[in-house]
C-alpha cells in the first residue's frame, strides 16, 4: 500500500506540470488524471486509503483537471476536464463512502476512455 501511495504521488507530480500544451497533450493529461482518480477510488472501495489522503489527493487531481479546462480552447476537452473535476470533487467530499467511491470509479473509467479517444 505504501508503494502504491508513493506511485500515486509521483504520478501526480508529473501530471501537475502538464496542464497546458497542445490538445493531444491536454487529452493525455486528462487521461492520466482520470487513471489516477480510478486508483484512488479503488483504494477507498477497498478501505486502503485514509480519509485525509483521499480528500487531499482528489482535490489536487480536480485542480489539475480545472487547469486544463481553463487552458484549452477545445470544447470537448473543456467538457471532459470539467466532468473530471466534478467527479473528483465528489470523491474528495465523501472520502470514506465506499459506494460513492465505486460510482466515481466507474465514472472516471468512462472519462479516461473519452480522454484516450481524444488524444
Amino acid at each position: 500500500m505504501v508503494l502504491r501511495i508513493l506511485l500515486l504521488a509521483a504520478l501526480a507530480a508529473i501530471v501537475a506540470g502538464c496542464g497546458v500544451g497542445p490538445p493531444p497533450v491536454q487529452a493525455g493529461t486528462l487521461g492520466s488524471v482520470a487513471g489516477e482518480g480510478v486508483l484512488l477510488a479503488q483504494g477507498v472501495v477497498r478501505g486502503e486509503t485514509t480519509e485525509t489522503f483521499t480528500r487531499v489527493h482528489a482535490e489536487e487531481l480536480a485542480a489539475q483537471a480545472r487547469t486544463v479546462a481553463g487552458a484549452t480552447e477545445v470544447g470537448d476537452l473543456r467538457s471532459l476536464a470539467t466532468s473530471l473535476a466534478v467527479a473528483l470533487d465528489e470523491l474528495a467530499g465523501t472520502p470514506d463512502d465506499r459506494r460513492a467511491a465505486l460510482r466515481v470509479e466507474r465514472r472516471l473509467r468512462r472519462l479516461a476512455e473519452r480522454a484516450k479517444a481524444l488524444s
